[in-house]
Parts: C-alpha cells; structure tokens; sequence
C-alpha cells in the first residue's frame, strides 16, 4: 500500500509540473494532478496502515 501511494503522490506531482509546460489543455492537467495527488493521499488515511490505531486513538476509551 505504501509503494502505491508513493507512487501516486509523485505521479500527481509530475502531473501538476507537466501541466505547467503544456501548450494544450494545462487545466485537463492539473485537475488530474491534483486528484492523483490527494489519491495518494487518501489511500493510507482511509485503509489505515497500523493494525489497533484506532483502538490507541480512540476518544471514547476510558483511561482509568
């Protein structure tokens, strides 16, 4: 999971400095530069890459 999102983070970096130096359609670009970006993002935030996380962070556990 973590290769992937590495990858999608710098493929939407490419993307955004490829949009600057194109001649048609930059906009097209840089709409997909910024959604593989925040993909990449995403991915690690929302499958979780630590088994219990949500245990230890969790706001309703009581510490006593």
């Amino acid at each position: 999971m973590f290769i992937l999102s590495l990858l999608l983070f710098i493929g939407g970096i490419a993307l955004l400095g490829l949009a600057i130096s194109m001649p048609v359609a930059p906009g097209v670009f840089f709409a997909l530069g910024i959604l593989v970006l925040s993909l990449g993002i995403a991915l690690p935030i929302h499958f979780g890459g630590t088994p219990g996380a949500a245990q230890r962070w969790s706001i309703s556990r009581k510490d006593s």
